[in-house]
């Protein structure tokens, strides 16, 4: 979300990545590396980008939502190879869901803030909870033992 990374060297590495899960899990006699570049070209689609260095984490998981909320799409090798379209691009850059700005990036921050502050003080008063009951069952099973 910074414009940061040498997207050839990505795309190589996340080429790599799929043929060897490819490899690992197929069950198929397609061939042996069906990840390539020609099959799974590099795109750039027009998205939002940050402005700040501190905001690549709300980028990736506003990101992520966006794929997640359009996760029963179905697209093909057949629609990747189109040359009348571009759906992979389109599906990035004409999609509601890919549309947010820094003001909507804000936002999320605040909310993420708020929802790990929240979740940090339920998680303290479980720890202090458990660690009253530990010392509560060391005092009982020290009790145990000097009775004996």
């Amino acid at each position: 979300s910074l414009k940061a990374h040498r997207r050839n060297e990505v795309a190589t590495h996340v080429r790599k990545w799929l043929n060897a899960e490819w490899k690992r899990t197929k069950t198929s006699t397609v061939t042996a590396k069906p990840f390539t570049q020609g099959a799974m070209p590099m795109i750039e689609p027009r998205i939002p980008y940050q402005n700040n260095s501190w905001d690549c984490g709300v980028f990736v998981c506003r990101y992520a939502y966006a794929l997640f909320m359009r996760r029963h799409e179905i697209m093909t090798v057949r629609d990747c190879r189109s040359t009348r379209s571009r759906p992979f691009n389109d599906a990035i850059t004409k999609r509601a869901e890919f549309r947010f700005n820094i003001s909507d990036i804000e936002r999320i921050r605040e909310e993420m803030k708020t929802l790990i502050t929240n979740l940090a003080t339920l998680y303290k008063a479980h720890n202090a909870g458990l660690l009253e009951a530990n010392k509560r069952a060391a005092e009982e099973a020290a009790k145990g033992i000097l009775t004996k």
